[in-house]
């Protein structure tokens, strides 16, 4: 069972992560998998960004643990901008943080 929402805790406070989605794909060896992408708010800003995790209970636990859009993130490549980009548009189902 993959839960609806992830609070994870650290030093600096809570930040909650809620499902948005699970998606299939086929890796490159062949073999079909699928993952989950995350919608949570900024710290920093408010504004909500979308992380991708594996779907295994390990996977979970480890992951998500980006608490920051791509414009407040220490190290965010063009890549990872694209990719938050592309999840926005799709999954824009809510405009509050979760």
């Amino acid at each position: 069972m993959i839960p609806e929402t992830i609070v994870r805790r650290n030093r600096n406070g809570a930040q909650t992560y809620r499902r948005i989605a699970i998606e299939q794909c086929t890796r490159t060896d062949g073999r079909e998998t699928r993952f989950i992408v995350w919608e949570s708010a900024c710290r920093t800003c408010g504004k909500l960004f979308y992380v991708t995790s594996g779907s295994s209970k390990t996977a979970i636990a480890k992951k998500p643990g980006i608490v920051h859009c791509p414009e407040h993130r220490a190290r965010t490549t063009e890549a990872a901008r694209a990719r938050d980009a592309a999840f926005a548009e799709r999954y824009s189902l809510s405009g509050a943080p979760p």
